[in-house]
């Protein structure tokens, strides 16, 4: 498209949109008046269905020619007022043998994008639609200040970047040097700079001395700063265990203090900002609050099914102002929506609900012979009687008999039918049917105890226990015995043999992402990069030698029932591995459906694979060599499909979860339309203009 034709569409669709938003982000308070949601704010949103990950939104920001940037972990999106585009691909062709995370954002004084990446700084070419790289070393954080100084976060020293050069001006504190526990925390007032440490210490920097100074400590010397903010004269610290405080910046002198109701709820705060009315914008895992710091009332929006105005998700992660003053709202799965606050709602609109799954996303699944047990992300179990459909919901009620966490990462169901849940913050629950109550495994400090209790998944050996992975960056795989009611845990690094962990000397930053049994006595390992085959009864491992030369971000993999492995990525398509031949094919074709990652990969009784990706759902018939394409037009739950969130039935159905809903496939009942349609031409546009084709003959 011509420039001038986009700079249009920037100045006509995106300003329409966002003419009157501002953004904040909002977080639970403990304060004597509460007012539930009552419609104030209309929340549109903007994302795709289903949105664009699974993961959280990290920030929203808009840049100097009206684009909107969407950061999430694995990719960077712009949306130019009608589209979204994704920048993964960009950064994938400066360097196809890395692994690409995006870990910040922001702009300078003319508007002009910088990005943080784990492979350095880089900024964005509007004229190429490429980035370039500033500075090629991975950083902790970055921000530009006032003066459109870059100022980068590396080995926990801040430092002013000097481009031209490539070096690094290190400040001193007070004429010292940097201590060692400053933090990544800072706030612009007008041209000030200021910076938190670890500790709750506020320091400033002088322009003209060239060094910061200390200002102030907050009360708790522990209260680590999660975000600060300066309005009208005043500096809002967040704190993650102690609340939000505010400080006069003339003085720096504390001014009040809200609690944020830490002590009695359990509340998870990510972010807050502070809306063009005074108003404080907090995002939590249970919805959005806006605290009026002036009366200390507050109101509480949740997604609601029956309002499309509501807020898309209740898991806020990032709430932030364009340059217009609109407030965007990122979310887990996610999710975007914008708010104009000048804008009220008019509609109330109830819609009946057609599924009775308790929450959303759908994470896990498991069965019996006369149940599905549905897993979520946040909501706990939703246990579905196949006969009749009438659900049972089972949820963290803070009883010692109840799950032990509501996020739910695997399940499975042993031959004495105990239902064994893997939990993110709540360890290894196992439920008991006849006695109809959980019996909980945590971490500990001992061998009969889970090194972690942030699990991601879980498999059954052969009726004798379970392999256990954690969401933690160390080569660590746990088992579980059921006859001897102990856990065993294994480093598969050293000597590339599986040895009994040792805590104290395990530094290695990798991460599992998925675990599958093979053939034999064959475990299956997948990390971003490799693969890797345990012998179980040996106790040693080897390592698959990577297709080409690339970092293949394998993300999630299956067997096909004649043993043949397939693994989804993050970016390079479906991949094959056969075991017999020792090699590799890669499938790119995926990627022609608008697709960037494949999340969860299952197999059918026909042979054919499937895979729930982040956008619907994909099959692939291995015979014909054929890819299909299903969203929500071909009646699917969801375009985007939570991570290894699928499962093959008894009865030879497929369970996918994803962002939005459960999807059940009846595979036999798939009919391929083998009827080539004609061309026709409907329609001729120049420059979006639609004109007359008289060459055109039927």
């Amino acid at each position: 498209m011509h420039w001038k034709t986009m700079k249009i569409i920037i100045l006509d669709q995106i300003q329409r949109y966002f003419q009157l938003f501002p953004v904040h982000l909002f977080f639970f308070l403990l304060i004597p008046i509460t007012a539930f949601c009552s419609n104030q704010y209309q929340f549109r949103t903007l994302s795709p269905q289903g949105g664009f990950y699974y993961d959280g939104v990290s920030s929203i920001l808009q840049d100097g020619n009206g684009f909107i940037w969407v950061l999430m972990e694995n990719n960077l999106y712009r949306f130019d007022g009608y589209q979204y585009k994704y920048y993964y691909n960009r950064f994938f062709n400066i360097a196809p043998s890395k692994e690409w995370l995006f870990t910040g954002m922001t702009t300078n004084s003319k508007g002009k994008l910088f990005v943080n990446t784990n492979n350095g700084l880089y900024v964005y070419d509007r004229i190429s639609d490429t980035f370039y790289s500033i500075w090629e070393q991975p950083l902790e954080s970055f921000m530009i200040d006032a003066y459109d100084s870059i100022w980068i976060k590396q080995n926990t020293q801040w430092g002013i970047l000097n481009v031209e050069n490539k070096t690094v001006y290190i400040p001193l504190f007070d004429g010292k040097k940097p201590p060692h526990y400053i933090g990544s925390v800072t706030c612009l007032n007008n041209d000030d700079l200021y910076l938190f440490s670890n500790y709750g210490r506020l320091f400033r920097f002088n322009n003209v001395k060239k060094e910061f100074s200390f200002c102030m400590v907050l009360p708790e010397h522990d209260g680590l700063v999660v975000k600060a903010i300066a309005h009208k004269g005043k500096l809002w610290a967040l704190t993650g265990n102690y609340g939000l405080y505010k400080i006069d910046l003339s003085s720096f002198l504390l001014e009040d203090h809200f609690d944020l109701g830490l002590k009695s709820e359990n509340r998870t705060f990510r972010s807050f900002c502070i809306d063009k009315k005074g108003e404080i914008w907090l995002g939590t895992i249970n919805g959005l609050y806006i605290l009026n710091p002036e009366t200390k009332e507050y109101t509480h929006h949740q997604h609601s099914e029956s309002d499309p105005h509501s807020i898309p998700s209740n898991s806020i992660w990032s709430v932030n102002e364009d340059r217009q003053r609109n407030i965007w709202i990122g979310m887990y799965s996610g999710k975007i929506c914008y708010v104009n606050l000048d804008e009220k709602n008019p509609f109330i609109t109830y819609l009946t609900e057609k599924y009775k799954l308790g929450h959303l996303p759908v994470s896990a699944f498991t069965e019996d012979q006369q149940y599905l047990w549905v897993g979520t992300e946040g909501g706990g179990i939703s246990r579905i009687d196949k006969n009749n459909g009438e659900c049972t919901y089972y949820t963290y009620t803070g009883k010692n008999n109840d799950l032990s966490s509501t996020n739910i990462k695997s399940m499975v169901i042993d031959r004495k039918q105990n239902v064994w849940i893997a939990t993110y913050q709540g360890g290894l629950n196992c439920y008991n049917p006849e006695k109809q109550q959980f019996f909980h495994f945590i971490k500990g400090s001992k061998d009969n105890f889970l090194l972690n209790n942030n699990i991601k998944k879980m498999i059954h050996e052969n009726d004798s226990g379970l392999w256990i992975i954690y969401q933690q960056q160390k080569p660590v795989i746990s088992f579980y015995s059921f006859r001897n009611n102990t856990f065993i845990h294994y480093n598969l690094f050293p000597e590339k043999k599986m040895i009994t962990f040792d805590i104290k000397n395990s530094t290695s930053y990798f991460y599992i992402f998925d675990i599958l049994r093979g053939r034999e006595n064959q475990l299956w390992v997948l990390s971003r990069e490799k693969i890797y085959i345990v012998d179980t009864k040996r106790q040693t491992m080897k390592e698959l030698k990577n297709p080409d030369k690339i970092f293949m971000n394998f993300s999630a993999f299956c067997f096909d029932d004649s043993g043949s492995l397939w693994i989804g990525t993050i970016g390079n398509g479906l991949v094959n591995y056969n075991p017999d031949r020792a090699d590799f094919t890669i499938y790119k074709e995926v990627l022609n459906y608008g697709i960037s990652s494949i999340y969860s990969i299952c197999n059918d009784d026909e042979g054919n694979i499937w895979m729930g990706t982040d956008n619907g759902l994909i099959r692939y018939d291995t015979v014909n060599n054929i890819f299909s394409h299903y969203n929500k037009q071909n009646g699917i739950q969801g375009q985007v499909y939570y991570p290894l969130a699928s499962m093959k039935g008894k009865n030879g159905k497929l369970y996918f979860g994803s962002t939005t809903g459960l999807t059940i496939i009846n595979p036999k009942n798939i009919v391929v339309n083998n009827y080539k349609p004609r061309v026709i031409l409907s329609n001729f546009l120049i420059n979006n203009v639609p004109v007359d084709f008289p060459f055109y003959h039927d």
